[in-house]
């Protein structure tokens, strides 16, 4: 089970996905670049899949090339303690674990960049 704390000790991107979700397979290609680039070294990417069955959710990993962390959200659990309105949405915490900024629905890399400073610079 994924827990907050867990996210200390460096910025973290987590993402709420399904293979189902249209916007959701626009942005994936965003973060498979964001998750690989040098510039993001040392960021951590966690992918939470919602309401889809395993093998759906592998073959969307699979296409497009997401390599970082994704496991199944059982129950919606870490959705509900989130707050999470629908899908795709994202959150990005601090080194100390703290979230600092949400986005609902499908990010660009500029969006996600930005995102990903504004975390560096709150810890």
């Amino acid at each position: 089970d994924l827990q907050l704390r867990d996210l200390a000790g460096s910025v973290s991107v987590l993402n709420f996905w399904a293979s189902w979700c249209v916007p959701c397979r626009d942005e994936a290609p965003v973060l498979a670049r964001a998750a690989g680039s040098p510039a993001n070294r040392g960021v951590r990417f966690v992918g939470i899949n919602e309401w889809d069955p395993e093998p759906d959710a592998m073959r969307f990993l699979r296409e497009f090339g997401i390599t970082y962390a994704n496991g199944p959200d059982d129950g919606g659990r870490v959705a509900i303690d989130l707050g999470m309105t629908g899908i795709p949405e994202t959150y990005v915490a601090n080194v100390d674990g703290v979230i600092v900024a949400r986005w609902v629905g499908p990010l660009n890399d500029g969006e996600l960049d930005a995102l990903i400073r504004q975390a560096e610079a709150a810890g």
